[in-house]
């Protein structure tokens, strides 16, 4: 940048004229202000170019010095010819030129002025974008927590859901024992019970409901009895206000009835202030009686929340009970699967014995035979053997009649096992369903119930809502009325007052 100033700037000061004769001295000067009006030109496209960069006041400083350095060499090159008639004229340019210099460089101030004031202004907006952007950021890094702590209670609830629907599938899974340890009876009362106590429960909560919206009936009544004599206080009010005009243009005396008019208003003033008063009593009674029903009501859902727990601890108890059935029962049926595999054993043993005792017997009664047909002279020896082995062959058969005897009672013992048992299972299964059922209307119940107690809570909130509202508003009223009453006090004591200056007229 240096650079290119100096070249806009680089006057030859080691050169001279080379004579001293006007004409040559004015063509040289007319080419130097020429040049001087390029430079200017230059100069101001330079300030244009160089207005949006930062070293903008250092470069209109080295300029300026430049311009000086301009006008000291020019000042030495006018000086350098003394005999020059034209010096003065020369000298009349130059301070023309000098003139529009300062205008330049005061031009040149100015829009310096006015782009530091763009800078400081840019500077400014930059900071303001600089905290607008640290906001976002924030605003982002808020905006990822929160959705992070929503991802997190997803995946909580998700778990929680997980572990309700395992402990559904579990609940679905287990089976009751028949012959064990829940007790119907029990349940049975207990749900007739349960029953009973939320029939009467929210038999009471319709009575505190109907009488609560009796007594809102009745305050909204009273309001609107209230209202309407209000309205009628503000017009006789009005319609005084306009007779005090009258009168107050006409410049009459205060008649009589007046008078009457006033005490009336007077005491109807003191009614409603009695009547503000019984109303407020009324109030503090009704809020009372909120209180009341509102422990009432406190008090009967903890009842039945204690009710619900206790609920709740026998159906984990059922499901206890439910679990060991099912534990037994698994037993039974493995023990019941052994016994038939050691009776299926046992009797295939059994047959494979007859089966090989009758095939030695046939082999035994073939031998006699032969040995008979054989030898005619042993028939003694024969006849011994066959003896002894008709014996063998009677207490094979009796031992054949007693095993076939014990196979036939250990297949009806299991027949009747298998009968007994699938009894047991479809009774056991029948049971289990009922149970289901009975749970599954349990729950119901419950959900019912809960329902019923939030939907309480809800009116109860809602009544409360309702009647903070009337009394906000007749408290709003009866402000109203203090302040009728104290304007209508100063009217009146402003209507003594004239009435004693026209008397003292």
């Amino acid at each position: 940048m240096s650079d290119l100033s100096s070249s806009y700037f680089r006057v030859d000061s080691d050169k001279k004229p080379a004579s001293c004769s006007c004409a040559h001295s004015e063509n040289y000067y007319k080419c130097r202000i020429s040049l001087l009006e390029k430079q200017k030109h230059t100069l101001e496209k330079e300030l244009q170019r160089f207005a949006k960069n930062e070293d903008y006041q250092s470069l209109a400083n080295d300029y300026l010095n430049k311009f000086r350095d301009l006008k000291n060499i020019m000042d030495r090159k006018i000086d350098a010819c003394p005999d020059c008639k034209m010096k003065e004229q020369h000298m009349q340019q130059y301070k023309a030129e000098r003139n529009e210099l300062k205008v330049d460089r005061q031009r040149l101030e100015k829009l310096l002025a006015n782009l530091a004031g763009e800078r400081n202004d840019l500077a400014q907006n930059l900071q303001k974008k600089e905290f607008e952007n640290t906001k976002l950021v924030e605003r982002n890094q808020s905006l990822e927590t929160q959705d992070e702590e929503q991802m997190i209670a997803l995946r909580d609830a998700n778990d929680d859901l997980e572990e309700h629907i395992q402990m559904l599938e579990r609940c679905r899974k287990e089976k009751n024992d028949a012959e064990s340890k829940l007790s119907d009876y029990i349940i049975k009362n207990d749900s007739v019970k349960c029953q009973c106590e939320i029939a009467q429960l929210q038999k009471n909560l319709k009575r505190q409901k109907q009488r609560s919206d009796q007594q809102i009936y009745n305050l909204a009544m009273n309001l609107k009895e209230k209202e309407n004599e209000l309205q009628q206080g503000t017009q006789r009010f009005n319609e005084l206000n306009e007779k005090l005009k009258e009168m107050e243009r006409q410049g009459k005396d205060i008649s009589l009835r007046d008078k009457n008019e006033l005490l009336e208003e007077q005491k109807n003033n003191r009614k409603l202030v009695k009547d503000n008063e019984s109303l407020k009593e009324k109030i503090f009674e009704i809020e009372n009686n909120h209180a009341e029903e509102k422990k009432q009501r406190i008090d009967i859902e903890s009842k039945m929340q204690h009710q619900i727990s206790n609920l709740k601890i026998q159906t984990s108890r059922a499901d206890k009970k439910v679990t060991h059935s099912e534990k037994e029962l698994e037993q039974m049926k493995s023990k019941f699967n052994e016994q038939k595999s050691l009776f299926n054993s046992r009797g295939s043993q059994l047959e494979r014995e007859i089966k090989e005792l009758k095939l030695e017997l046939d082999e035994m009664r073939k031998s006699t035979d032969n040995q008979c047909y054989s030898s005619g002279g042993g028939r003694s020896d024969t006849e011994k053997e066959n003896i002894s082995l008709r014996n063998e062959l009677r207490e094979a058969l009796k031992n054949i009649e007693k095993i076939r005897q014990e196979y036939s009672d250990l297949s009806e013992k299991y027949e009747t096992g298998m009968i007994s048992t699938k009894r047991t299972i479809e009774s056991l299964e029948r049971e289990k369903d009922s149970l289901e059922q009975e749970k599954a209307n349990f729950r119901a119940k419950l959900d019912q119930i809960q329902s019923d107690v939030n939907r309480c809570k809800n009116e109860q909130v809602h009544q409360q809502d309702s009647s903070h509202g009337t009394i906000e508003n007749l408290l709003q009223q009866n402000r109203k009325l203090d302040n009728d009453r104290e304007l209508l006090r100063g009217k009146i004591f402003s209507l003594g007052n004239e009435k004693i200056k026209l008397e003292n007229l």
